[in-house]
């Protein structure tokens, strides 16, 4: 966009690149289409459901140097050549072709084993046999030096991207787990983006799994409302397999502005409380994503985002879809630096009134951050069990877990456990984030697994929920869900003799969830 656009504003703005005519260019997002034509991409194709197969041979069918990774849900997620975008863009069944989304991770013996109470369990047998807990996270470096010591002897790895040793995320997860459920058996799932995600699912579905750890999310990239791909892959992953899948609920909430969209002045750029021009932290690059209230796949507010390194400046990064009836309600601009400011404008003026959803990664301004409705996904969805943060040190509501309620009115997280714990491959000074709470859920699952081979999700989720220690509000709440990961008490009929055999199961009848000495549910003020 020029300075000349960027400063005509009572003029209104018109678009720094205009829509082209050729319905098959306005098919490519716009940061596609300015690619070198010799550039190598990963992009990803939206198909109608049931067309994935036959337009992903369409698409190799094109050349050697188109190789497809993933084709499910309505994805087809490739390879290619910037010079034959236009070419996949022309095919049967594409109705969009933009760039991935990425998942973000959501983060250490853990001082978190002391805080929710399980030495008693590992004193009785319980220790995880005989259950196998997938790991789903986007990196796992360093986690072969700790087989047979901070992790299982050995574990399944089902490695998708390059990524997967960049970073020792999914590792400090899994030794949680390890030391929550020392003898649970573990498997490393890894994906990057959107389609590895979703293949990985598939994958988890096929293998049997019924027992998953997520510490990773998508923000702000569909409404947090359940109603995403990622919430259906749960759902489909749940309703298989009949198991429990557990995720993080985000550390966004300091990353949020969340309220209607106004334009007082009337010149066309939207504000956000008052202020057109929203600044938002950075490290390396910064910027924003936009979302606004129209359904996905049908959005006719035309709206565009803009970042820039001075307030109200020349635009170094650009969202500029085009929404005409069949859009996505989304937007998001980006540039190198760390820290600047971003604007919308509005092409159609009908934005005004609407409930809006800007997201910055690194952060937003304090006085205009919010707290509520900034869950990550998929952990808004219905299907999963999902966590917030406490401070292990003293128990205080972490400043950045994620609350609720989702976009449609549900109450999340439905539980939070301890952070900034230790782990070897992180190191002392902590592990955080939901990253690290979550695991010390799934770890406890484990071991109710583990104590009850006949137990299915619904017994081990209603388990954590009553026996978690209210904190907060009193109830089930948003901030703190049902309180409070506790496993101070062992399931009636559970309690077996350690004896250090590999047994088939523990002895007993079907799981109790009523506890011998359950002395009610405690609240923490």
């Amino acid at each position: 966009m020029t300075p000349l656009l960027l400063l005509s504003l009572s003029a209104g703005l018109t678009r720094a690149a205009p829509a082209p005519a050729d319905p098959v260019l306005r098919r490519i997002s716009p940061e596609l289409r300015r690619l070198p034509g010799g550039e190598v991409v990963k992009v990803l194709l939206e198909v109608p459901r049931g067309d994935e197969a036959a337009v992903a041979v369409a698409a190799e069918d094109l050349g050697p140097h188109v190789v497809v990774e993933v084709a499910t849900r309505g994805r087809v997620q490739l390879w290619a050549p910037a010079l034959a975008l236009e070419a996949l863009a022309e095919l049967d069944g594409v109705q969009r072709l933009r760039r991935p989304h990425r998942a973000r991770t959501k983060g250490e013996v853990s001082e978190g084993v002391e805080v929710i109470g399980v030495e008693d369990w590992h004193d009785e047998g319980l220790t995880g046999v005989g259950v196998d807990v997938a790991v789903l996270d986007t990196e796992f470096a360093g986690y072969e030096d700790l087989l047979g010591e901070e992790l299982p002897k050995s574990v399944y790895t089902s490695f998708q991207g390059d990524w997967w040793d960049y970073d020792a995320h999914g590792t400090a997860v899994a030794e949680i787990i390890h030391d929550i459920a020392p003898d649970a058996a573990m498997s490393f799932y890894q994906f990057e983006d959107e389609g590895q995600f979703l293949d990985a699912v598939d994958e988890m579905i096929d293998n049997g799994e019924y027992l998953v750890s997520a510490s990773i999310g998508f923000d702000n990239t569909w409404h947090a409302d359940g109603s995403s791909v990622y919430c259906e892959a749960v759902e489909d992953f749940v309703d298989s397999t009949d198991g429990l899948w557990i995720n993080a609920a985000g550390n966004e909430a300091e990353s949020y502005w969340v309220g209607t969209l106004t334009d007082d002045d009337g010149d066309g750029w939207l504000e956000f409380d008052g202020t057109e021009n929203m600044w938002v932290y950075g490290w390396d690059d910064f910027g924003a994503s936009l979302r606004w209230e129209e359904p996905f796949g049908t959005a006719s507010t035309d709206i565009d985002l803009y970042a820039s390194e001075d307030e109200g400046g020349d635009a170094c990064g650009t969202g500029e879809n085009y929404q005409e009836g069949d859009g996505d309600p989304y937007e998001e601009a980006w540039c190198e630096g760390e820290g600047g400011w971003v604007s919308a404008y509005d092409h159609t003026g009908t934005a005004v009134g609407m409930k809006a959803w800007l997201y910055a990664w690194n952060g937003i301004d304090e006085d205009y951050a919010v707290v509520w409705e900034t869950l990550t996904m998929p952990g808004d969805c219905d299907a999963a069990f999902t966590v917030g943060a406490v401070e292990h040190s003293d128990l205080s509501l972490a400043t950045y877990s994620s609350r609720g309620p989702t976009n449609d009115g549900r109450t999340k997280p439905d539980l939070v456990a301890p952070t900034t714990v230790s782990t070897e491959s992180w190191g002392s000074e902590g592990f955080p984030g939901t990253s690290s709470a979550t695991p010390h859920v799934s770890g406890v699952a484990a071991l109710l697994y583990s104590a009850d081979r006949d137990a299915d999700a619904g017994d081990v989720q209603e388990y954590l929920e009553d026996n978690a220690e209210d904190m907060g509000e009193a109830g089930f709440d948003n901030e703190y869900g049902h309180g409070l990961l506790t496993a101070d008490d062992i399931p009636e009929g559970k309690r077996r003799r350690a004896c250090g055999c590999a047994g088939t199961g523990a002895a007993g009848g079907p799981f109790v969830l009523a506890l011998v000495a359950l002395l009610g549910r405690r609240r923490r003020g």
